[in-house]
């Protein structure tokens, strides 16, 4: 089996995020609901990881909530920061950015400008300054695409929200763990990342990021472990935003995950965008394949086409005659393909990680050209 669908989840779980995970499922307490010791415990593991993702992402001074998703963490800042007003978004986001504003909009409370990559396939810092309005409250930026792996110019947009007084969210799905984040740098108000993916955690966690002095609206409501006593959802944060029971040991394997991440940062990155740059050079080569990634985006993925195929046809082929797992459709994201041209039968994504190697990869191109030989 050739796991090339990291995107979509991580398939690589490196041993201390697996003990970590065991560890915790010893003493199934719930963190900051009772005095015992299992609680106790489980609530240092909860605090060691909160300060492990302050570091990881240069959040000083800031809040770190765990949320079970990147989808939720966007949820949470969108629905949890926006009452009004008019919000820059790109063609590049996800649909847990997209239905959010679109469900806004037709509620008569806010009103968005999708912006386009240019011919590169690059969403442009000029193309999102251009868009921002007097009302303008919030730019949405996708940092990697999940779509073609193309990388928005954060630090440029960064720096003009900053001056102009913006919020900006970034959607961090595909870029934590991957490419270095520091928001206080950057000028990120709001930073939302899946724990599955590039962070090396189990499925079940997501980070939102906050920057000191930014409070949103919680969205759900009920038991924080404080102010039981009050009908009202407390203020202070995380607990606000964090009601019911965090999942310890998922992010137990989180905070292990990112300590891991860092030990191996540049050895991890340094082989994905090798494989990466190998694997595109090599598809654009076949005549009969079309890539979508941009030259010089070597995030980790490279999507494309086969011509006479369908992208579900050509990633049934790879999983059932190859055993390689791949991605097809629309990716959650119908606007990217909008752009494409795919939107019809969306596109065919093989995503690398750490443990995949380049015999792997040289296996996928062989399958390719198989393919190709039977239409």
């Amino acid at each position: 089996m050739i796991y090339f669908d990291n995107a979509a989840s991580g398939g690589y779980k490196p041993d201390c995020v697996k003990k970590a995970v065991m560890e915790t499922l010893e003493y199934p307490a719930n963190p900051g609901r009772s005095g015992h010791k299992a609680a106790s415990a489980a609530a240092i593991k909860i605090s060691q990881a909160r300060d492990n993702a302050i570091d990881f992402f240069g959040c000083k001074n800031g809040n770190i909530i765990f949320t079970h998703n990147c989808t939720a963490s966007l949820n949470y800042a969108i629905f949890g920061g926006l009452t009004m007003g008019h919000i820059v978004t790109t063609a590049f986001e996800h649909n847990s950015v997209l239905r959010p504003l679109h469900r806004l909009n037709l509620s008569g409370n806010i009103t968005f400008t999708v912006v386009y990559p240019d011919l590169s396939g690059k969403i442009r810092a000029e193309a999102i300054i251009n868009a921002i309005r007097k009302n303008t409250r919030m730019v949405i930026v996708n940092h990697i695409s999940n779509v073609t792996g193309a990388k928005a110019p954060i630090e440029e947009i960064g720096e003009y929200t900053k001056r102009a007084g913006i919020l900006l969210l970034v959607d961090a799905a595909q870029s934590a763990g991957h490419t270095k984040i520091d928001m206080q740098n950057t000028g990120i108000n709001i930073l939302a990342a899946a724990g599955h993916k590039g962070l090396a955690a189990p499925q079940g966690v997501g980070i939102l990021a906050l920057e000191k002095g930014i409070n949103l609206q919680p969205i759900i409501l009920g038991g924080t472990g404080t102010q039981s006593e009050s009908p009202i959802q407390p203020d202070d944060l995380p607990e606000s935003l964090e009601s019911g029971t965090v999942s310890t040991p998922a992010i137990a394997g989180l905070n292990a995950g990112m300590s891991w991440i860092k030990e191996h940062f540049d050895d991890i990155n340094y082989n994905i965008y090798n494989m990466t740059q190998y694997l595109y050079e090599e598809m654009i080569k076949i005549p009969q394949v079309i890539v979508y990634t941009p030259k010089g985006e070597f995030n980790g993925l490279v999507t494309f086409n086969i011509n006479g195929l369908t992208s579900g046809e050509t990633a049934n082929l790879l999983n059932e005659k190859f055993d390689i797992y791949v991605r097809s459709g629309l990716h959650c994201a119908p606007l990217a393909h909008k752009f494409l041209g795919t939107q019809k039968h969306g596109a065919v994504r093989a995503s690398l990680s750490y443990q995949n190697t380049f015999e792997e990869v040289l296996t996928f191109l062989r399958a390719i050209r198989e393919i190709l030989k039977n239409i």
